[in-house]
């Protein structure tokens, strides 16, 4: 509720009102504060429950300590969701990388070398990856041009966007380094006997 105490004394004149609940009045910059006393007296006057006065400052410091105790609380989550996700990202790429090695070893025994063999690896990352933040960048905006999960608590913006593209990065890197590792310690003959 935002309004001047000539706008309360307006509409609530006498016991034509009762508030319920929780609420919260939220006065203009440089508003005087005889009218903001005012106010709060109307209130108490005429509320059913208890009336407290919450300074600006003092609402931002208890606004940023409970942020930051609910941060703290969901912080294992949030850690155990991290490990689970780049444990999966390696196990996937190591998985992908040795199934490729037959792909590899046949462009081997045709005369390319492991560091071309290693460009390959590296390009379907980075394709893989590219797609990736196409399909993310098209969402947002049919997100954003739609009003989609406008209503939701937890909102996708173009910050969970950027997050999304650092982790698609990470995970370009970490391809390229896992084909990089299984390519260098892969032997042809051996290859050639197995495949």
């Amino acid at each position: 509720v935002v309004m001047s105490e000539s706008e309360a004394q307006k509409y609530w004149t006498g016991d034509q009102y009762t508030v319920f609940g929780v609420g919260m009045i939220v006065y203009e910059d440089g508003m005087d504060s005889s009218v903001q006393r005012s106010n709060l007296e109307i209130l108490k006057k005429n509320n059913t429950g208890p009336v407290w006065y919450i300074g600006n400052e003092e609402l931002y410091a208890g606004s940023h300590a409970y942020c930051f105790q609910q941060v703290y609380t969901m912080m294992p989550f949030i850690i155990g969701i991290l490990v689970l996700f780049f444990l999966s990202m390696i196990s996937v790429t190591s998985v992908s990388a040795v199934r490729k090695l037959r792909t590899y070893t046949i462009y081997r025994v045709c005369g390319m070398s492991w560091g071309k063999c290693l460009h390959i690896a590296a390009y379907k990352a980075l394709l893989t990856s590219l797609i990736a933040c196409i399909l993310c960048g098209i969402l947002m905006l049919v997100k954003d041009r739609f009003h989609l999960l406008s209503n939701f608590l937890v909102s996708f913006g173009w910050m969970q966007g950027l997050f999304c593209l650092l982790f698609l990065l990470l995970n370009m890197g970490i391809a390229t380094v896992i084909s990089a590792v299984v390519l260098r310690h892969a032997q042809i003959n051996q290859l050639l006997h197995e495949n």
